[in-house]
């Protein structure tokens, strides 16, 4: 009785042992490589010969700015023209527009530099993996990835004006208008 259980249970665990077969696949497709998936979905290994991908090699990104940015009102010859047209009076509009716009052409330009470097940076960092991905695997990482890089951009960016806010409380920069600058000149002359 024994030695019939052990034969049972010798033929029992050699007709349930695991076969592994390695068959390499040269230049896979993604429809093989899906159709393999789906047959094989907890047995396919398919180890990768290149581990880390550049984001740039499958992912484009474009901003889209405000359209007051791409326009004449932040150039350099549209303030430099207001700076001419100026009436002399603090109370003119035409006075505290150049202000207004170089302003706003510095935050347009902010907005630039600060769009560019964080998809420059973002599309030099590289995806890592040691098995093939799947469809569904990769877009939900891409996703993921790219949903970080947008929360940490506008997170950063609301930093940058956080410091920028502060230090103008602090500093309590002081601009002393035109028309006072002339004054003042005059009578610094005049002694």
């Amino acid at each position: 009785m024994l030695l019939a259980g052990a034969i049972l249970t010798l033929l029992l665990f050699t007709s349930l042992s695991t076969h592994v077969t390695t068959v390499p696949v040269l230049n896979l497709s993604s429809a093989v490589y899906r159709n393999l998936h789906e047959s094989h979905q907890d047995t396919l290994k398919c180890p990768c010969s290149t581990t880390t991908v550049p984001h740039r090699t499958f992912i484009s990104l474009s901003a889209s700015f405000h359209q007051v940015c791409s326009s004449d009102f932040v150039s350099d010859a549209w303030i430099t023209l207001l700076s001419l047209v100026r009436s002399g009076s603090y109370d003119d509009w035409l006075t505290r527009a150049v202000h207004q716009f170089r302003l706003l052409s510095t935050v347009c330009n902010l907005v630039n530099t600060t769009i560019f470097g964080t998809v420059k940076r973002l599309i030099t960092r590289s995806l890592v993996t040691f098995n093939v991905l799947t469809e569904n695997d990769f877009n939900t990482q891409l996703n993921t990835t790219v949903n970080q890089f947008i929360q940490s951009t506008v997170i950063n960016f609301g930093l940058l004006l956080d410091t920028v806010h502060l230090s103008l409380r602090v500093d309590q920069p002081f601009k002393v208008p035109d028309h006072l600058n002339t004054l003042l000149y005059r009578k610094v002359d005049d002694h």
